[in-house]
């Protein structure tokens, strides 16, 4: 029931399978995407701060974007290139009744097409490395505009549900960023990454929330939170109760 771009997941060729071809590639992009209109992205499937992601606008690229991806996860993605992108993010965590809480949605101003680990971490002021400045913050320290104007009614109703949803399914805990495209164009948004542990747990996010929370109180929610789930998880291995684990968690 969320929306996502449609995409091409690919396991890491074996020794056995050979080398990945652009013929066989063009087959199973033809039965995913239905025809194959570059550009598209290409992605690990794990990972985070946008590391081994590139935008092929060949079949040569394609093949250059799957061979970086592959030297850091076992799996990648194929998606829709997104025109006119703009991205939006809202944290998300839960309250110890099992509700569900929502930070403040904030939109990303990049410096360039994506936001890619170099402008995330390496590019400073004037074009100068960041790392040689003062240490990064990574999303900290990007620029952005906080519940932005140009966001409609339904767009950030479609972005809190879907990031309810997806804490939900998930099963997650702690602050969690989840991350969103959309083209600013036709005004479609589609789910994009869930951040289970956001740089600085995207405190940025909560303060500028409807009901703020300060770092501090944030990091206590999430201590407190730590030790309910422990409880929770703990399991009794007597006869009596039916269960089936072998070893008490200490």
């Amino acid at each position: 029931g969320v929306p996502v771009l449609p995409h091409l997941c690919l396991a890491r060729p074996g020794l056995e399978a050979g080398p990945l071809t652009s013929a066989a590639l063009e087959t199973q992009m033809l039965e995913s995407f239905g025809s194959v209109s570059f550009p598209f992205i290409v992605k690990p499937r794990r990972l985070g701060s946008s590391v081994g992601v590139s935008k092929a606008e060949t079949m040569d690229d394609l093949l250059a974007g799957l061979i970086s991806a592959f030297r850091v996860d076992s799996s990648a993605l194929i998606e829709s290139f997104v025109s006119n992108l703009v991205e939006y993010n809202i944290a998300v965590l839960s309250e110890s009744d099992g509700s569900v809480r929502l930070s403040a949605i904030e939109k990303p101003l990049p410096e360039s097409e994506f936001l890619d680990f170099e402008n995330k971490y390496l590019s400073g002021a004037e074009g100068g490395p960041k790392l040689d400045q003062v240490p990064s913050e990574g999303m900290v320290s990007q620029n952005r505009e906080l519940e932005p104007k140009d966001l409609s009614a339904d767009q950030r109703k479609l972005i809190e549900d879907c990031a309810r949803q997806a804490f939900t399914l998930f099963n997650l805990a702690g602050s969690v960023r989840i991350d969103f495209l959309c083209d600013n164009g036709t005004g479609e948004i589609w789910f994009n990454e869930i951040n289970t542990i956001p740089g600085s747990f995207a405190f940025y996010l909560w303060q500028a929330a409807i009901q703020p929370l300060s770092f501090t109180d944030l990091t206590s929610h999430m201590i407190e939170e730590g030790f309910r789930v422990d409880r929770e998880r703990r399991t009794d291995t007597s006869s009596a109760s039916g269960r089936s684990t072998i070893f008490n968690r200490g």
